[in-house]
């Protein structure tokens, strides 16, 4: 079974985004609600994709602000040992977001608000 981890703050948007990946996919989904939490999660688990938000807001951990978003989390995927796919999604992407974010080799560049059949359809082609 495929493997899947959701990285957004928006909680009401992962768990639809679970809802649909999960109704049409056999796979287990996995969700962090930021960055931080999400780079954590993928040090003590393996996952075939991760599908993450662009922009999240900060995170105070001991005191200090980590105000990590989607770049961070794709550079930290691409640095697995295990070869992991990686979706990033947002509202608005420049292109110098955008150009950075393939410099990365992110995989899949999905739109705000998502179409969750385009949605659907990436997912199945990424984990092929």
């Amino acid at each position: 079974m495929k493997k899947i981890l959701i990285i957004d703050d928006d909680e009401g948007l992962r768990l639809v985004i679970t809802q649909a990946l999960s109704s049409h996919l056999a796979c287990e989904v996995v969700t962090a609600n930021d960055a931080v939490s999400g780079i954590a999660t993928l040090q003590g688990q393996s996952f075939d994709l991760v599908i993450t938000d662009l922009s999240m807001p900060a995170k105070k951990l001991a005191g200090r602000n980590y105000h990590l978003e989607g770049l961070e989390v794709i550079k930290a995927v691409k640095q697995l040992p295990q070869p992991t796919k990686v979706a990033l999604f947002s509202g608005t992407v420049s292109h110098e977001v955008r150009d950075h974010a393939m410099n990365l080799s992110v995989d899949c560049i999905l739109h705000k608000p998502l179409d969750f059949e385009d949605l659907i359809h990436a997912v199945k082609a990424m984990l092929a």
